[in-house]
């Protein structure tokens, strides 16, 4: 559920006085894969997410993507926030990332609802807040950190507490800001230490405690 907002009789989102605003909004089942915005688009509209989750990425001029954060239930989009009360163009992509039910307002009742409710202004600037600071720290990340750190440190929390991690070289490489080649070695240096067994779509961690030691930075 979204913060500040009630269950409606329909299932909506209800909140006084944008309760009918919210009613009014349209809501989509939205399948992986689907774009929801591109670069030098204008914005059609405010989407509030229920269940799924949207990657937010950038292309480089380098021509390498650059995931920028991800948006999930009870989050806001700050690309979207950003270009609907700019009036500019989106600046980076939005793809679907898994089955995602949610509720999206025009412009228009994105403004009326924004000056009109509290809770839901509450929402989308706290949202912006929070993202805001987390992406700082991930461009200090990037900036700071060496590759080998930061593939550790996303190995880890990919794992849980499991040894194995079904994913790709590009999909660590989009993760952590880097080029596929670039992880493809670290990954080869790492195995060669015997800290991972590399395998087709598949990576087995053989000694987590060397590299939790690994993902912390000096």
């Amino acid at each position: 559920m979204v913060p500040g907002l009630k269950p409606g009789y329909d299932g909506m989102m209800q909140d006084e006085p944008g309760e009918d605003l919210l009613r009014q909004a349209t809501r989509l089942h939205l399948a992986p894969g689907t774009v929801l915005f591109r670069p030098g688009e204008l914005c059609t509209g405010f989407p509030v997410l229920l269940t799924g989750g949207i990657r937010v990425t950038r292309l480089c001029r380098t021509g390498r993507e650059m995931l920028l954060y991800r948006v999930g239930p009870r989050e806001t989009c700050i690309t979207t926030t950003a270009c609907l009360l700019s009036g500019e163009a989106y600046a980076a992509s939005g793809v679907v990332e898994a089955e995602t039910e949610a509720l999206f307002l025009t412009p228009a009742r994105f403004e009326v609802l924004l000056s009109e409710s509290v809770s839901f202004r509450h929402l989308v600037f706290q949202g912006f807040a929070t993202r805001l600071a987390q992406l700082m720290q991930r461009i200090e990340d990037i900036s700071d950190l060496p590759v080998e750190v930061r593939l550790a440190a996303l190995l880890l929390r990919l794992a849980g507490r499991g040894a194995t991690i079904s994913t790709t070289h590009q999909a660590l490489a989009l993760e952590i800001g880097s080029a596929r080649e670039v992880v493809t070695r670290t990954l080869a240096r790492l195995a060669q230490a015997g800290l991972l067994r590399l395998g087709r779509g598949r990576i087995d961690i053989l000694h987590p405690v060397r590299l939790a030691a690994l993902a912390e930075p000096a």
